[in-house]
């Protein structure tokens, strides 16, 4: 199956993590302030998104608002609070640093190091 950006070698891959991330709920604010999560979805009345249906953490690419193509895990995925059938991810590229992106900027790789 040819992926639709160019992938990265397998050197810039790192294991996937044991922990620091969030799966299968929504992140708290509690979740952001200890790091094991990029951000929090809550509505003026308290209420938090839902957890979005994939794998955490996963291998994924995602593509920056200068094009390029960066390795990341998925460290969190939740449905939008705003439009539930959207998806936002919480990335963590290879250098530590996050970023929260939409399905449209990210490529799921899934659990297995890419080649």
């Amino acid at each position: 199956m040819k992926r639709p950006w160019s992938k990265p070698v397998r050197r810039e891959w790192p294991e996937l993590p044991a922990a620091g991330f969030i799966r299968g709920r929504a992140a708290t604010v509690a979740d952001v302030d200890s790091g094991e999560a990029v951000f929090c979805q809550q509505s003026d009345g308290g209420e938090l998104a839902a957890p979005w249906p994939t794998d955490v953490p996963q291998y994924a690419l995602w593509r920056e608002e200068t094009g390029a193509v960066i390795p990341t895990i998925v460290i969190q995925a939740e449905a939008h609070i705003h439009e539930p059938s959207e998806a936002i991810f919480g990335l963590q590229r290879t250098d530590g640093s996050t970023v929260v992106a939409t399905a449209s900027e990210v490529e799921l790789l899934g659990q297995r190091r890419p080649d």
